[in-house]
Order: C-alpha cells, then structure tokens, then sequence
C-alpha cells in the first residue's frame, strides 16, 4: 500500500469509505463517468483510499478497511476472483475495469444495496444474480432506492437475455457499448429504463478507457 494512502487510510474518520483498486494503488487523478443523467453521475461515490490488488490480501489493511462500511468500490485491474465482494453488502456504486475473469454475477447476490453497476469485457451466462436483487426487493417503511438502478456493460458477451422477455424490470440507466462486429442491438431492446442507450463502438475502442472524465478533487 502506497504511504500516502495508508496514512490516508490511518486517520481515516468517517463512517463510510470508497475504495479504488490499482495495480501499485497509485491513486488516479480522474475516471471515467459512464452515466448520462447528470443525477446520477453525482451520485458516484468517488474513492477516499487506493489500495492494490495485492493489499486484498493483507489481513491488516483489510481489517482497517473493514472497520468502515464501503459505499463505493472502483476496480482498475483484472482479478482472479471477485467473490470478496460479498464481504461489503453495503456498497452503493461498484465498477469493473478489465472483468475479463469475471465469468459470472453469483457475487452480486450480497449486494442488495448497490444501485450503480458498471462492468467492462466480461463474459457471461447471464444476468440472472442481479436480476434475482432487483426481484427480491422490498421497501419496508421508508422509500428505499431501488437496486441496481443504473447498469453500464462496456463489451460485454451476455448469452441469455430471455428473462427480461419474461418479466418487467425497471432501470433508471441501462447503456450497453458492443463492437459493431456484435450486433446485438435487437437483443437489448427489451430492455426497460428511463433512459436506454446501445452504443457500436469500433474494435479498437474496447481496449481504451472513454474520454469521459470526473475528478476526484
């Protein structure tokens, strides 16, 4: 872990954090803002503290760590294993950069709190465990957000889609990016969401991260 950031971290006295994950944990100046409706962009939760993906294994940064409740988890580099999601039900907003080992969404079943999901170069059956949240959902007295409100899938393979066809799920945000050689425009029209995007992007688009900028200062 970066000094400056295990300092960070030490005197860290806020309930809630945010946390970006880097190759070294070197702390990024700005990133990229997936989300149109400019409500929703604000509503990002911007990291407080950069850790690397060899810090997830420290017992002692994540018991710091685990002392606050994470809000917003922001993943730069390609994991081997995203299960450990599960240890933080709290978190609100969670992107994945590089998700080329993410190979399905069973770690999304913990995360009924999460109302932003963002995810890049995945390869999945489905989106079954997060639509099994959203089904799940219950507001008990006060009105709760809904989960999984925004959903962002930059190059991602989806092979089942027939559920949406089956039942009626409702999204504030809902933008997919393929590569124009996947043409799978018809498939995500039965998608439901206040606003719906299906953007074709060129082949040489997948490997670059979008132009589109928030700062963390």
């Amino acid at each position: 872990m970066q000094n400056l950031q295990r300092k960070r971290l030490k005197e860290w006295s806020g309930e809630r954090l945010s946390l970006g994950i880097t190759e070294s944990g070197i702390e990024k100046v700005a990133i990229s803002v997936p989300w149109e409706n400019v409500s929703n962009a604000y509503g990002m939760r911007m990291p407080d503290i950069y850790i690397s993906k060899e810090d997830l294994f420290d017992k002692r940064i994540m018991a710091e760590i685990n002392r606050h409740k994470i809000q917003g988890l922001y993943i730069h580099v390609p994991l081997e294993d995203y299960e450990f999601l599960r240890e933080f039900p709290q978190i609100k907003d969670l992107s994945i950069k590089s998700g080329e080992n993410v190979k399905n969404l069973s770690f999304l079943e913990a995360l009924t709190s999460c109302r932003m999901f963002y995810l890049e170069s995945a390869s999945l059956p489905d989106l079954e465990p997060m639509l099994k949240v959203k089904r799940n959902h219950r507001i008990d007295g006060a009105p709760a957000p809904r989960p999984f409100a925004c959903v962002g899938l930059y190059n991602c393979e989806v092979k089942d889609l027939s559920e949406f066809a089956l039942r009626t799920y409702i999204f504030s945000e809902f933008i997919v990016w393929n590569p124009k050689s996947r043409d799978e425009r018809k498939r995500w029209k039965t998608i439901i969401a206040k606003t719906f995007r299906y953007y074709e992007i060129e082949e040489k688009e997948t490997k670059k991260e979008k132009r589109i900028w928030k700062s963390r200062k």
